[in-house]
C-alpha cells in the first residue's frame, strides 16, 4: 500500500540475484525487466518532487555468483525512471564465508561494484607521524 501525500522518502528495494521472492534468478537472467515492471508503477505514482534513494544488491548468496557490474545494471534501472537521481543505499546482508549470503567485506567482486558506482572509494589516509623532537640539552 503506497500513499505519496504521506511519504518524505522512497526507498525501493529489490535484490535481483539469488533466491527472490519471484524465483531464483542468476545475473545472466532477464532480471532488468521484472525490476522495470515492478518500478514503472512506482515511478508513476511518485511525485517529481519526491526522493527516491534505491537499495541496491551488495551481497552475493551461495550458488549464485555476481560480477561487479552487477550494481552498475541495477543503477542504470533506476536511471530509466528517476534520471537525476544521484542517491543509493546498499544492502549487505550477509555473515561470513561459511554463511549463505556473503557481504562485500568477504567478496573483493561485490565491493569492487559498490566502490565503482561511488566513483571509487579514496585509499585510508596515511597516519599522521611527526618526526620526534630532539632532545634538549640543559
Amino acid at each position: 500500500y503506497y500513499r505519496p501525500e504521506f511519504t518524505d522518502l522512497v526507498i525501493p528495494y529489490f535484490y535481483p540475484v539469488g533466491t527472490t521472492v519471484l524465483g531464483p534468478q542468476q545475473e545472466d537472467d532477464a532480471w532488468e525487466a521484472r525490476l522495470r515492471c515492478l518500478l514503472e508503477p512506482l515511478a508513476a505514482r511518485t511525485p517529481t518532487r519526491e526522493r527516491v534513494l534505491p537499495l541496491l544488491q551488495a551481497f552475493e548468496q551461495v550458488g549464485y555468483p555476481i560480477r561487479d557490474g552487477l550494481v552498475r545494471r541495477q543503477l542504470d534501472v533506476y536511471a530509466e525512471f528517476w534520471p537525476g537521481n544521484r542517491n543509493a543505499a546498499y544492502f549487505w546482508w550477509g555473515g561470513g564465508t561459511s554463511e549463505p549470503l556473503v557481504g562485500m567485506s568477504e567478496r573483493p567482486v561485490v565491493k569492487r561494484g559498490v566502490a565503482e558506482s561511488l566513483g571509487g572509494v579514496p585509499a585510508r589516509p596515511v597516519p599522521c607521524a611527526a618526526a620526534p623532537r630532539a632532545s634538549r640539552e640543559r
